[in-house]
């Protein structure tokens, strides 16, 4: 007790976390990420984090969406849309849909 490890004290840098997204460290999942058909929408889930993989929970990130074709062509007549869903609200019943802490519903439609 009271011994000190060589070379203590030590000096060490404590940054707060960035309230930035860093698209690779963001998670994107769900069936839309795979495709569609024209007419349907294509769903899918973000999960924001930040450049330490923190998720971040403010839920005023502006995500865009570009949709493509297989060549890689995009759909210039895409419909997109990206929504923060935030936190689980306390329920009864089992939830439905995915909720959480910087999580965002995203979708798309090509005609």
């Amino acid at each position: 007790d009271g011994i000190h490890i060589s070379g203590s004290p030590f000096s060490i840098s404590v940054n707060e976390a960035s309230r930035v997204p860093d698209p690779t460290h963001c998670l994107a999942v769900g069936v839309g990420l795979k495709g569609t058909l024209a007419g349907f929408a294509g769903v899918f889930t973000i999960q924001a984090r930040n450049e330490y993989g923190v998720d971040l929970t403010a839920g005023n990130i502006d995500f865009r969406v570009l949709v493509t074709t297989p060549s890689g062509s995009s759909y210039p007549s895409a419909v997109t849309n990206v929504v923060y869903v935030g936190p689980c609200k306390p329920q009864c019943e089992p939830y439905t849909e995915p909720c959480g802490p910087g999580l965002y519903k995203g979708s798309y439609l090509v005609t």
